[in-house]
């Protein structure tokens, strides 16, 4: 226990103690004989007044039977008694409640709708207390009842008598004629001001006169009575006015109220032109003209291209603007301009490769084999001022090209197309492949394999990329940078022909196969051809079929199914945790490095490199031996030569190297003499060195302390 913890315990033994010490000063009780009410513990067995039901409830000595009092102790102690009872004497009210707490509900009343137990309704016109609130037709507009008994039934529009109808002896509201000269029904019945009956009242219009409108306009039974100068005089039925310079309705007027008649307002009838108008009076709106919208009664449109007046103003397609009959010029053969030539409503109609076409509007010229601005010119720029290139042409990007695919890299882009990869090879266009790429499949240039510059010779320089698998590096012949620097050159802030700058040196490099493809001397040292590792990244993709069959790309990387060991993967991926430290494994890419032989300055020891450089182990690339080169010291933490202890767990060794294992374990460096090794206390011995999965090499020499 630590000395927080006892003096924690030793504050709890001393409030326990305190306590203690103040539960001895309570006062005992003193027993009196048995309990009584009196507000008094009298058997002292901790209880008072048990027994006596103290404050309950309780009915006093009044008329209902209601428990509105309060149980409590007698004067003398020897029972109880029910006192301050609030409120008395409650009697029974229609109010579908036991007032008087009897049992019953609203027992004894007459006109209550809930004596004898019945359940409230609404209030109705009939001398009841229908919703039991204790009030008799309480609510309910002009009925005789509320505030009152029924009476005989009066014309006021009270229900007098209660019987939920009001004034239903008297027949209001219906229609009457009053005393005008017609006899027209245009008035309602109403009750007189003395309530005894009905009148006739409002009536409207009044005293009407017959008129020449073929109608019984006073309603006696008779039309168009008593009238002259009438055209229905005779018998003669009115009929629909038409443009025939005739009052054929009767109404007083020649062709009123038509539209598109040239007699209207009793004008004389004129030759027809093409205006929507009757104008000869003869039934018929433009008829016998041409090229005329409202020829046969047509109503007038909106212009259209048609070679047709549509909007009967006598101006043939005017206001149109992409119309070849605008002003009256004839149809032509249509054409990718952005109008419509032949006047047949359709813009471009009949077209293809015009993006105008269906009556889209122009756009900016790009390169997909349409003429975008419809100027009747096809991919006559690619939107910038730069002509379109075809299939295999240059391209800077894919707006060059009607495919809309730019491939190819640095070295040169070419315009492409798009492919089917499970289709016959015999189909592809010579020199071109189908891969599969991150949006879709497309056609890549084929081009030859090379071991050196001499391959490629005199037009090409040898170069490397990644495989199309992604499993490998592959060397090809590819047309150089231009500009670009030649093998040995400084490349620190130039492009190199073949684009290979040597992160050793800063100087560009080159591809080779044999120890003699290297015939160039950098920076006046001779050269030899090693082995050069270079970086292989597969998995790499952008949809589900760049990745091996089952796997699928997520993240840009193809993942692969569950597994439990690198044996159940495809070659360039590896078993491995999806999300650690959660245990699930799937197959995932592996990153690797693959050779190729690459020229580099050779050397035995460091005193054979130039300045500021030291001597790497490399092997050369017919695997006969290790063959020194030169590059740049390294950056960082690196232990030098003669110092360790090297190896896995301890910092790099500063020329690559490290000699023995374990504690007794120190980096060295090649050498070609004793003198090539440092402090001159260190030997120039033959032994075997690794170089890893490039094999070992015994009667190498290496820098060993003595």
């Amino acid at each position: 226990m630590d000395k927080k913890t006892l003096i924690s315990c030793t504050l709890a033994i001393v409030l326990v103690a305190g306590l203690l010490a103040c539960s001895s000063a309570i006062v005992p009780c003193e027993p009196r004989g048995d309990e009584i009410c009196n507000g008094v513990d009298d058997d002292c067995d901790g209880r008072t007044d048990e027994g006596f039901s103290l404050g309950d409830a309780c009915d006093g000595d009044d008329a209902d039977r209601c428990a509105n009092g309060t149980t409590t102790c007698t004067s003398d102690g020897s029972g109880t008694e029910c006192v301050n009872e609030n409120p008395t004497d409650l009697t029974e009210s229609c109010n579908n409640t036991d007032d008087d707490c009897d049992g019953e509900t609203d027992e004894g009343l007459t006109s209550c709708a809930c004596t004898g137990g019945n359940a409230p309704g609404s209030e109705t016109c009939n001398n009841i207390d229908d919703n039991c609130n204790g009030q008799i037709d309480d609510g309910i507009p002009n009925c005789g009842c509320s505030g009152g008994p029924p009476v005989a039934e009066a014309c006021n529009g009270i229900d007098d008598d209660c019987d939920e109808q009001v004034d239903e002896d008297f027949g209001t509201g219906l229609p009457c004629d009053g005393d005008d000269d017609d006899q027209c029904v245009n008035g309602t019945t109403t009750c007189t001001s003395d309530g005894g009956g009905t009148e006739c009242v409002n009536e409207d219009p009044v005293n009407l006169t017959e008129s020449c409108n073929n109608a019984d306009d006073d309603c006696d039974g008779d039309t168009d009575e008593g009238l002259t100068d009438c055209g229905c005089t005779g018998g003669n039925v009115p009929s629909g006015e038409t443009c025939n310079n005739i009052d054929d309705d009767c109404d007083g007027q020649v062709d009123d109220g038509l539209t598109g008649c040239g007699c209207t307002g009793g004008n004389p009838p004129v030759a027809e032109t093409c205006n929507n108008t009757d104008d000869d009076c003869n039934g018929q709106v433009d008829d016998g003209l041409t090229g005329c919208g409202c020829t046969g009664g047509n109503p007038p449109a909106a212009e259209t291209c048609n070679n047709t007046d549509d909007d009967c103003n006598g101006q043939v397609d005017d206001g149109l603007t992409g119309c070849g009959c605008t002003g009256g010029n004839p149809p032509a053969a249509e054409a990718c301009n952005d109008t419509d030539d032949d006047c047949n409503g359709q813009v471009d109609d009949g077209l293809v490769d015009c993006q105008c076409t269906g009556g889209n509007p122009p756009a900016a010229e790009v390169c997909d084999g349409i003429d975008n601005d419809c100027d009747e010119q096809i991919d006559e720029d690619n939107g910038s001022g730069t002509a379109c290139a075809g299939f295999g042409e240059p391209c800077n990007s894919y707006l060059d090209c009607p495919g809309r695919i730019c491939a190819g890299d640095s070295f040169e882009r070419y315009c492409s197309a798009e492919c089917d990869a499970a289709s016959d090879p015999a189909t592809w266009p010579a020199g071109y492949r189908c891969v599969v790429g991150p949006s879709k499949d497309y056609y890549a240039r084929d081009y030859a394999g090379c071991g050196s510059d001499a391959d490629c010779a005199p037009d090409g320089v040898c170069t490397y990329h990644e495989a199309d698998d992604q499993l490998s590096i592959v060397t090809e012949c590819r047309p150089p940078h231009d500009p670009g620097a030649a093998p040995g050159e400084d490349c620190s802030s130039s492009t190199c022909a073949n684009g290979l700058c040597s992160r050793y040196t800063d100087l560009c490099t080159e591809i080779c196969s044999a120890p003699g493809d290297c015939s160039t001397q950098y920076l006046a040292h001779d050269t030899a051809c090693v082995f050069a590792w270079e970086f292989v990244g597969p998995g790499d993709c952008g949809r589900d079929e760049q990745c091996p069959v089952g796997y699928s790309c997520q993240s840009a990387h193809c993942l692969g199914p569950t597994c439990t060991d690198d044996g159940q993967c495809q070659p360039g991926y590896a078993c491995s945790q999806v999300n650690p430290p959660a245990p699930e494994k799937a197959c995932q890419p592996q990153p690797f490095y693959d050779f190729i032989g690459q020229c580099r300055i050779a050397c035995a020891g460091d005193p054979d490199c130039p300045n500021g450089m030291q001597c790497y182990p490399a092997v050369l690339v017919d695997s006969s031996a290790v063959q020194g080169f030169c590059g740049v010291p390294p950056t960082g933490n690196n232990t030098p030569t003669g110092g360790g202890p090297c190896g896995v767990g301890y910092d790099d060794c500063s020329h690559g190297i490290c000699y023995g294992s374990g504690a007794s374990s120190y980096c060295t460096q090649l050498c070609g003499l004793a003198s090539d090794c440092p402090g001159g206390v260190m030997n120039c011995t033959a032994g075997t060195l690794d170089m890893g999965s490039l094999g070992s090499f015994p009667g190498t020499l290496t820098c060993t302390n003595p």
